[in-house]
């Protein structure tokens, strides 16, 4: 059985014609009968049943195209992949929810490839980032839409703190619990700022039946309105490396709750997407990265 054949045979079923087909395929009628003929007595069937002047598929070939079919689709898509990777890829293109956490990688990704021009992308949500085409999603494991994202996770889930101001009356405290924080004002980040920061503590207050005061603002108001002690906000371990500096002004206590979707650091790409060198040195080195970020990371509640 020759892959000719197949492509014959499927564009025959397809076209229900055989002098249209043979046409298409620029071989004569004749030729395109003897190869089909070939294969249904390789296969010990039928394939086809004449109707009239034209040609349709009976049981046996209703059943034989439909894994032929996805045969051939599959081919197909592997010739593709492979002709992507025959290129030098020139251009990375990345979706990042935290990029403060891969900023030291991205500078030295593009260190060792000066050539490359890199596309980053802040997540929103996946409605709004499933027209724009990318190579790596790195953010948080909640966040992939389900079953269509091949994925590794970079740390391990995040613990959570309250961090405030030193002046605030809970900052002697020990460990803290949402009884605790009930009347406090948390700060939030605007919805236009980041639509995706809160999800975790959101679903926790919900699930709590808690609506807390929010303060709104970005990066640098957050940190602004902690120094002044007007509200109180949630980070993580992770969080509290990359995101705050080292402040006498500010604590960090740990938070007892449990969080239904804990943050946990992932990199994700299409199912079935074979890497191509520049996008596999790019997952070597974040892996690098990640595995030395990780034993920086304070662990211990």
């Amino acid at each position: 059985m020759e892959l000719l054949q197949l492509r014959y045979f499927c564009k025959l079923a397809e076209m229900g014609n055989l002098t249209r087909t043979a046409k298409m395929l620029r071989i004569s009628p004749s030729s395109l009968s003897a190869t089909i003929r070939k294969l249904e007595t390789e296969l010990g069937v039928q394939l086809f049943d004449r109707v009239g002047r034209g040609i349709q598929l009976n049981q046996n070939g209703r059943i034989f195209y439909e894994y032929v079919s996805q045969s051939m689709n599959l081919i197909d898509i592997g010739k593709k992949e492979l002709a992507s990777l025959a290129k030098q890829k020139s251009t990375l293109t990345l979706v990042c929810e935290n990029r403060h956490v891969y900023q030291n990688l991205i500078l030295q990704f593009s260190a060792a490839h000066p050539e490359t021009k890199l596309n980053i992308f802040m997540f929103i949500d996946w409605q709004t980032m499933s027209s724009q085409s990318f190579d790596f999603y790195l953010g948080n494991f909640y966040n992939l839409p389900d079953k269509s994202m091949t994925y590794r996770q970079l740390l391990q889930p995040e613990w959570y703190y309250i961090v405030l101001n030193r002046r605030h009356p809970l900052a002697k405290k020990k460990r803290l619990t949402l009884e605790d924080v009930w009347n406090e004002t948390f700060f939030a980040f605007s919805p236009e700022i980041n639509r995706s920061k809160g999800f975790e503590t959101n679903n926790l207050f919900t699930a709590a039946g808690m609506k807390p005061k929010r303060i709104y603002g970005d990066y640098l108001s957050r940190y602004q309105y902690l120094k002044e002690n007007r509200c109180i906000g949630t980070t993580t371990n992770l969080g509290r490396k990359m995101n705050f500096p080292d402040d006498p002004d500010l604590v960090y206590i740990p938070f007892d709750v449990e969080i239904m979707y804990p943050r946990t650091q992932v990199i994700a790409w299409r199912k079935g997407m074979i890497l191509s060198p520049l996008e596999q040195d790019f997952y070597d080195m974040l892996i690098e990265y990640c595995r030395k970020l990780q034993t920086e990371i304070n662990y211990e509640k």
